[in-house]
Formats: structure tokens, C-alpha cells, sequence
């Protein structure tokens, strides 16, 4: 399952931390997109929101990253690339 939502927040360049659940590892790449944590883990949230807020060019790094991973994946583009793989 994805999260439109989170998809949202991608492609409007946002940084993003969100909990490993779900399709969200399938958006997020920690480290490389946006933070991912494990649920239910109130230090690791609250880690990983002062690592963005101390580090602006880090959030910025993740803002670029995800909104391009938003482009390749859920644009219209990706999207027709990835079904011509499906029927290929």
C-alpha cells in the first residue's frame, strides 16, 4: 500500500520522515530521500526532526531527492515507463 499523502509531500519537495510501515520503504530511502524510523519510536522521531531542523542543506539534499523519486515514480512519464515494462 502507498500513501498519497506521503507521495504529496514528495513531490512538493518536502523533506520527509516517516515510520517504516507499510509501502513507505518503497517511497523512502533513508538516508538518500528522507528519513524513515521505526514505528512507535518517539526518540527516533524526535532524532530525526532536529537532524533536519540543525541541518538545513541535509533537508534541502532530501527536499531534491524526494521530489525527484516523486517525478521518476509517480509522474505520468514514470508511470508509462513502468507499465511498458509490465506488458514487455
Amino acid at each position: 500500500m502507498l500513501y498519497p499523502t506521503l507521495q504529496e509531500a514528495m513531490a512538493s519537495g518536502l523533506p520527509c520522515i516517516a515510520t517504516a510501515v507499510g509501502g513507505t520503504p518503497k517511497l523512502i530511502r533513508d538516508g538518500q530521500n528522507g528519513r524513515l524510523i521505526p514505528p512507535d519510536d518517539d526518540k527516533a522521531l524526535a532524532s530525526a526532526l532536529w537532524e533536519l531542523h540543525s541541518q538545513p542543506n541535509l533537508a534541502r539534499q532530501f527536499s531534491i531527492a524526494a521530489r525527484q523519486t516523486a517525478l521518476d515514480s509517480f509522474a505520468i512519464n514514470g508511470m508509462m515507463r513502468d507499465y511498458a515494462r509490465l506488458f514487455s
